[in-house]
């Protein structure tokens, strides 16, 4: 279902009203566009439009479309954060380790686990949802993946080692497989880490420029 905005506009600069609700306008603005054109087809600038404020309203509230992403699904962490703050190590022979090292820290979080375990549970059920989910996992996690480790094939080594990494998140946290469940974060990470690093590897004879 479409959420639509109150008709209630400000487009001045800087900080609204204390009166006006002008986050959760442009947080039901974000989820509409979202629902209705994936997370690839929004821009931060047509969410703003729509909510009636301007673009950098936006970026205070939220800094970024990554942020506006997760406020607008409820999320409190989100798989494309842990690629960005790890895209400093570059092209490290233990990034894939790296990226299921901090993607673990994260679902260990409670609040984490409630709001990735709702918005799977939706997309499950909702096939809107589930375009959105399917979207942002396309455009933002595995393409951000492969552009950082670069070289031949990238898009489909980063697309192995986010199966591996979503097996794990389905596995541990969702369908609580035994003996997977059980183990620690550290034994995890030590168990599966090197297929990880393995999947991101170039094919053999090929330079990663």
């Amino acid at each position: 279902v479409r959420v639509r905005s109150e008709v209630v506009v400000n487009s001045r600069r800087g900080r609204p009203p204390r009166d006006m609700d002008t986050r959760g306008r442009i947080l039901r603005e974000a989820l509409a566009a979202f629902h209705d054109r994936g997370y690839s087809g929004v821009s931060v600038r047509a969410v703003a439009r729509a909510a009636g404020v301007d673009h950098a309203l936006v970026h205070y509230y939220f800094r970024t479309k990554e942020g506006l992403f997760r406020a607008a699904m409820d999320l409190n962490a989100t798989p494309g954060q842990v690629i960005q703050a790890l895209a400093v190590q570059g092209r490290s022979q233990r990034l894939g380790t790296a990226v299921l090292q901090q993607a673990v820290t994260m679902w260990e979080r409670p609040d984490a686990q409630a709001g990735l375990v709702g918005m799977v549970g939706e997309a499950l059920t909702d096939e809107t949802v589930m375009d959105v989910v399917r979207d942002y996992l396309e455009s933002a996690v595995i393409a951000q993946l492969a552009e950082t480790v670069g070289g031949r094939e990238a898009t489909r080594r980063a697309a192995a080692a986010g199966a591996i990494i979503s097996g794990v998140y389905f596995s541990r946290y969702v369908l609580h497989v035994e003996p997977l469940a059980s183990l620690s974060p550290a034994e995890v990470v030590a168990a599966l880490g090197p297929s990880v690093d393995a999947a991101l590897q170039p094919p053999r004879g090929a330079t990663v420029r």
